[in-house]
Formats: structure tokens, C-alpha cells, sequence
């Protein structure tokens, strides 16, 4: 997602228990693992698509993701999202 950096606050955001952990046990062995299996996930080429089940894997329910992007006027606008609401957003590829 080269036009929507992201900032993610780790010590917050990646879940350590999860229903779908044992379909993705190395994503979340360590914070590394998690942090390659984020940054995999949100590099794919555009219209690729995506292993959302994964990624919902990655992160509590009540983690904030927050992608940034300049609007009309050049102005940085962030906006804070919960995992589901980033899906709903950027499965459509398009910033509210």
C-alpha cells in the first residue's frame, strides 16, 4: 500500500490469542513473525487479492490501525480503524 503508509502501535495492536491462530500458528510466534506476515500482507501488488482471515488474525478486535494520506489541499489526514473497518475501507481499495 504505497499510497497509505501505516502506522501501527505494536504493543497494542497484534493479538497473542486467537480462534484462527491454528490456521496461522507462525505469523504470531514472535513479534517479528508478525511484522513480516503485516507488511507480506499489505505489499501485494493492487487488485491481488487478499487473505483477510489472515490478517484478522494479526490483531485484537479493539486494535487501531492508522493509514495516512494526503488530501485535495496536500494535507496529511490519518484516520484511526479497527481491523474490520480497515478491511471494509481498503477491500474496496478506496479512503473515506
Amino acid at each position: 500500500m504505497k499510497q497509505f503508509p501505516l502506522c501501527i502501535i505494536l504493543s497494542f495492536c497484534f493479538s497473542g490469542v486467537s480462534a484462527q491462530q491454528k490456521e496461522y500458528p507462525d505469523d504470531v510466534k514472535s513479534v517479528d513473525g508478525m511484522i513480516s506476515a503485516l507488511y507480506a500482507f499489505i505489499s501485494g501488488d493492487p487488485g491481488q487479492s487478499r487473505d483477510w482471515a489472515r490478517f484478522r488474525n494479526l490483531f485484537k478486535p479493539e486494535t487501531k490501525l492508522i493509514p495516512t494520506r494526503k488530501n485535495e489541499s496536500g494535507e496529511l489526514v490519518i484516520r484511526a480503524l479497527s481491523p474490520e473497518e480497515y478491511i471494509e475501507v481498503f477491500s474496496t481499495r478506496v479512503m473515506k
